[in-house]
């Protein structure tokens, strides 16, 4: 219903140039039908990273394997590892990787859902496994750009593209359709849980393994005054590799 207003409200002045959104009466009628009818999540528990993370590991040797299961899992492994948006990982430019001493940092330049005057772009950390490299995401972005190397001219400068012959950019509704294929395979019900859900498994995965709230929100994009954590994705970090660490290493060694 909020759309409609803002939708109505731009579009449309009352008899004193009042935009009908900010009317005080329209308010007041929003404020009660939100006190009504309250926003509820979509989700009232979530899946646990383990299958999954099992899963990916199976997808070795990462030379060996075929570039659809190379990018199956470097999608998969950057959602669990980040906790961001799908919108977001779809813009990943390879020209904003760059290698640090202990992973790799990725900038976003592009307009996202989340993107105003003011706020800072997300900046991604993938950190380096030295151990259970079968789940370093860093390694199997590193296979994935230089499988990807040939296929690549000035307009193929996104991170992910088709792995069929063109090998264009994909879309968001691609990306997404790949991350339920990876639920699926790993024994999850994917006709309950979305593509956006991997959102939802890593961050309350991280929660459970003692990560801090602020690093959970600056990892995954919220806000730090943002109640979206606690009211629709926390279901029943001192460093910046912990996140990653939390969600891809100690639930698998756990499971």
């Amino acid at each position: 219903m909020g759309t409609h207003r803002s939708a109505i409200s731009l579009l449309t002045l009352n008899s004193t140039g009042e935009r009908i959104g900010e009317n005080k009466l329209v308010v007041r009628f929003m404020k009660g039908v939100s006190k009504l009818r309250p926003p509820k999540p979509k989700y009232q528990n979530t899946w646990d990273p383990a299958p999954v993370l099992s899963y990916l590991c199976t997808l070795e040797p990462l030379a060996s394997i075929s570039l659809e299961l190379l990018t199956l899992k470097l999608i998969m492994l950057i959602a669990l590892a980040t906790g961001q948006r799908q919108q977001t990982l779809h813009a990943i430019d390879i020209r904003n990787i760059e290698h640090v001493s202990n992973g790799i940092q990725i900038k976003i330049d592009k307009v996202l859902k989340t993107s105003k005057p003011g706020s800072m772009q997300p900046c991604i950390f993938l950190p380096r496994f030295e151990t259970q490299t079968e789940l370093c995401v860093v390694r199997t972005l590193e296979e994935y750009l230089l499988r990807t190397q040939g296929f690549r001219d000035e307009t193929k400068q996104q991170l992910f593209l088709s792995y069929t012959k063109k090998h264009d950019p994909i879309t968001t509704q691609t990306m997404s359709k790949w991350v339920k294929r990876v639920i699926k395979s790993s024994g999850i019900n994917s006709d309950i849980f979305s593509a956006h859900s991997t959102r939802h498994a890593s961050t309350s995965a991280a929660a459970r393994a003692g990560v801090s709230t602020d690093q959970i929100f600056t990892t995954a994009g919220w806000t730090p005054s943002s109640t979206t954590f606690a009211k629709f994705y926390n279901r029943p970090i001192t460093h910046r590799a912990q996140f990653a660490e939390s969600v891809l290493l100690l639930n698998n060694l756990n499971s």
